[in-house]
């Protein structure tokens, strides 16, 4: 079955996969997945030219749904089909579809109960969905530190509509991308950039994906919350996407 997405979420998964999810026409969000072997990020391109970007409308080719709760929105595709169907939707409409989408607390957004032990998440079996959209009422502090193993942690920690703060890993890969690429940048000192962009998500309209991990072997029985995409207006990446930060 022949179908449009918009492009809400597009995101890191382990090199060099990625995820993507969206809505149809019918306002069904969508996450295509191929079993097994995952989306490699080539899957992105199509004659050599990026089709696969935010609020990019793509047609995919699903066979069937694959629900896997929280995880819902699954179906799986066929792994050679991908056609452009619109570069970009207009400004106005990236900002009705994060608006019609958003809920005003993180708490009710995947119909399951949040736990927050070590971290927040939902528990694998539990919960309607695995995304959605929020609007924070206030930015806290954004996060970019060096880990063990010589990787980098992007987290950001906010505050909903409902005074409840959340500090999440950052998924999102333009926004990854957009923080590697400045850090190899003359001058860079994290703890200023950092402030600044801090300043511009709260001054801007801003949204927030928040979407919901697979379980993994260390922890089966859980989901951990992550941001998935992040959304100004005026827009922080100025137009441009994860291609444009390549070192």
């Amino acid at each position: 079955m022949k179908r449009p997405i918009v492009i809400t979420d597009l995101t890191r998964m382990r090199e060099p996969n990625v995820c993507i999810a969206g809505y149809t026409r019918e306002w069904e969000c969508v996450r295509p997945v191929v079993p097994f072997r995952g989306i490699p990020e080539w899957f992105l391109r199509k004659d050599d030219c990026l089709i696969f970007r935010p609020f990019a409308v793509v047609e995919l080719d699903f066979v069937r749904a694959a629900p896997q709760p929280p995880h819902t929105e699954d179906w799986e595709i066929d792994r050679l089909y991908r056609s452009p169907v619109m570069a970009q939707v207009p400004e106005e409409r990236k900002l009705a579809i994060l608006e019609r989408t958003a809920t005003d607390s993180v708490a009710g957004m995947f119909g399951a109960d949040i736990h927050d032990d070590n971290g927040f998440y939902v528990k694998t079996g539990e919960g309607q969905r695995s995304l959605g959209t929020i609007r924070p009422a206030r930015f806290i502090r954004l996060f970019y530190q060096l880990k063990e193993g010589d990787k980098w942690d992007y987290r950001i920690a906010f505050q909903d509509g409902a005074g409840k703060t959340y500090r999440l890993a950052v998924t999102d890969l333009a926004y990854r991308c957009f923080l590697d690429y400045q850090r190899g940048q003359p001058g860079f000192a994290a703890g200023v950039f950092m402030s600044r962009q801090l300043c511009h998500f709260n001054e801007r309209t801003t949204f927030l994906r928040i979407g919901l991990a697979r379980n993994w072997e260390q922890h089966p029985d859980r989901c951990y919350l992550q941001i998935t995409g992040i959304y100004t207006f005026p827009d922080y990446l100025e137009g441009r996407c994860f291609t444009d930060f390549d070192h």
